[in-house]
């Protein structure tokens, strides 16, 4: 998990940290402090599967909102080492702005991370990319093309070879203001072609971007059209895309957009979409659908209450049970918001597993009220999906993190003697811990048909000589389980 923190306002002193959570506590690993000149305000966190990771962390050159500058750093932490590098400056100091600048990173299954940030020049912006192979350091920074042209929001992911897809608005047209979505899908080696244009550049204006890939480089990307949310795919990394679908017209919702999109390894495609309407507000829902063959999309379904203003929305690819694969849709929202009225904040979840022909009913992820906002969602390689998220009231914002617990409980400590002798009552000692979820039980199966032994703490004695397994076994309260086996040899006492 990756954070910015306010120290002071008087003087301004700032931090930007990484955090794993060891044993059930969050711990720093990384840092950055402000210095005159170079003050830390944002991060933005990547990991791969292999346990490699990087971060790109923005500055600012002053507390003066009409004159800083920013800047980007990225950095990198090899899975072999867990260390971070010296953070490298790939973005200097570029013109003054007051909008938060963007930073987007990946890591692929290999180790090769990627960063695409923005430089502003006081007119637009552009994109840069930078790659860091799992053996070497980040590479030249590179701007996209076409340069000076970023007009909102920029979108990046990689395939399991660490080949990036960075999607973003791309403003062709001054005056009227008018936005296309651009397309580039470079190399691993940090090489970058010109991006192509997905939609009409002849005054059609496109946004909301957003974009998925799986490991083979099948894609899918979601956007809105004309006041409409719109999903197009791609096969393969090479392949072409395909046309838009749109998910909805003027008569089943005012307005809409894709709030996520998501793919799985198999190549199914969902899409979490936010819907206004039609006709009035207790209409307004966050919806789902999903794709399995190209261009066919089925009415998104709604998986809030009716009347729900959808604020955030993210999708989650999963490992379920037996192989199977799921997308966990999370979102947002209040229900009664407008004319003044914040509503009932809604922070939800829905499941929605490829061999089910409808998404699960949502469930409350926190108490309904408060407003919540998502900071990350994200799959580990078991099935677990880790939710980031922060509660503001007036005075405060607050990072919390929650997750849907897949993963095994971890064996820290385990003492069992390798020798004893018949009868001789010995001690057998664990220490088993799990990230999320609290433990349940602990088990001891001493390989001589007596009774199970539980606590992370018991002792026994074997009656007969002979080589014995001892399995030692810990689960936690949503039942994911370790176990560890010991060869006890049993002699004859004197």
């Amino acid at each position: 998990m990756a954070y910015a923190q306010l120290l002071s306002l008087n003087p301004v002193s700032t931090r930007v940290a990484i955090a794993e959570r060891k044993n059930g506590t969050w711990v720093d690993v990384f840092e950055k402090k402000s210095v005159p000149g170079d003050i830390p305000v944002d991060i933005t966190f990547g990991a791969g599967a292999d346990g490699s990771a990087a971060a790109c962390f923005t500055t600012v050159t002053s507390t003066d909102p009409a004159t800083y500058q920013w800047r980007h750093y990225a950095t990198y932490a090899p899975a072999a080492t867990r260390k971070w590098e010296a953070p490298k400056e790939i973005v200097p100091a570029s013109a003054p702005s007051q909008f938060v600048r963007q930073r987007r990173v990946k890591v692929a299954d290999n180790g090769i991370a990627v960063v695409i940030a923005d430089q502003f020049d006081g007119q637009a912006g552009s994109l840069v990319i930078t790659v860091h192979p799992a053996n070497a350091g980040w590479t030249t920074p590179q701007k996209l093309t076409p340069s000076a042209g970023l007009n909102g929001g920029a979108v990046l992911d990689v395939d399991g070879l660490g080949n990036p897809t960075v999607a973003w608005i791309h403003r062709y047209q001054a005056s009227p203001q008018r936005s296309s979505i651009r397309v580039c899908t470079a190399s691993a080696t940090g090489t970058a072609p010109p991006a192509v244009a997905l939609t009409p550049e002849n005054g059609t204006d496109a946004g909301g971007v957003r974009l998925d890939v799986n490991y083979l480089g099948a894609a899918v990307l979601g956007v809105y059209i004309g006041g409409q949310a719109h999903v197009t795919t791609r096969d393969t990394s090479s392949g072409a895309w395909q046309p838009f679908t749109p998910l909805f017209n003027s008569s089943t919702a005012a307005t809409s957009s894709c709030l996520d999109v998501g793919i799985t390894f198999s190549g199914m495609n969902y899409a979490l979409v936010r819907r206004q309407g039609p006709n009035t507000s207790g209409n307004s829902a966050v919806c789902a659908t999903r794709s399995g063959y190209p261009g066919v999309w089925p009415s998104p379904t709604p998986i809030s209450p009716l009347g729900t203003e959808s604020f955030e929305g993210h999708i989650a690819i999963r490992k379920g049970p037996a192989g199977s694969e799921e997308a966990v849709l999370v979102y947002t929202g209040a229900v009664g918001f407008g004319g003044g009225d914040p509503g009932l904040g809604l922070f939800q979840a829905s499941h929605w597993p490829v061999y089910s022909s409808r998404p699960w009913p949502a469930v409350d992820l926190a108490p309904q009220g408060p407003a919540h906002s998502i900071d990350q969602v994200s799959a580990a390689r078991e099935g677990t999906v880790v939710v980031i998220e922060t509660i503001r009231d007036e005075l405060t914002a607050r990072s919390y993190a929650t997750a849907f617990d897949a993963g095994a409980p971890e064996i820290i400590e385990a003492a069992v003697p390798g020798t004893v002798t018949t009868n001789q009552v010995v001690q057998l000692r664990s220490k088993i811990t799990d990230t999320w979820s609290p433990m349940a039980e602990v088990a001891w199966d001493f390989g001589d048909g007596t009774p199970v032994g539980t606590g992370p703490t018991v002792t026994h004695g074997w009656a007969a000589p002979g080589p014995y397994t001892v399995t030692l076994t810990g689960a936690d309260r949503q039942n994911n389980t370790v176990t560890k086996t010991f060869a006890v040899t049993v002699t004859a006492g004197p």
